[in-house]
């Protein structure tokens, strides 16, 4: 999770498997995503600024 990248790879994730499940609607497929992927890249920016205040 310490990666730039893993936010995006979690949502793209999400998205691809809700829509092949194919039972939710695309709206909410979409805000689902966005915000797992807003949350997850909130955690990974909250972590990066904690790591670079102790250093």
């Amino acid at each position: 999770m310490n990666r730039w990248y893993f936010p995006f790879l979690i949502g793209t994730i999400i998205f691809v498997v809700l829509s092949l499940i194919g039972k939710f609607e695309m709206a909410y497929i979409v805000t689902y995503s966005v915000g797992l992927t807003l949350g997850f890249f909130l955690m990974y920016w909250l972590n990066r600024k904690k790591r670079q205040n102790t250093d």
